[in-house]
């Protein structure tokens, strides 16, 4: 039996772990103060519902959809560099 699987952008492969960092780094600037993805599940989830559930955590209610793309611009910002 053989398996075929793949990792389309490498974040499995090439970068363990630097999509969690760039998260942490993208909410901890706009939220002024540290934010942790400790607790947080990354497997097979979406940037906005990372985003969405880590801005949620940290105390972000009212304007949580500006947040969360602002974050999701902050964080492609950093997966570009």
């Amino acid at each position: 039996m053989s398996v075929l699987l793949f990792d389309i952008d490498g974040t499995l492969l090439l970068a363990p772990g630097l999509g969690r960092r760039h998260f942490e780094a993208a909410l901890t600037d706009l939220c002024g103060r540290h934010v942790s993805a400790e607790g947080v599940s990354f497997a097979g989830r979406t940037d906005k519902s990372l985003a969405r559930e880590m801005l949620l955590r940290a105390g972000y209610a009212d304007g949580i959809d500006q947040a969360i793309s602002d974050v999701l611009d902050a964080y492609a910002t950093r997966v570009e560099d």
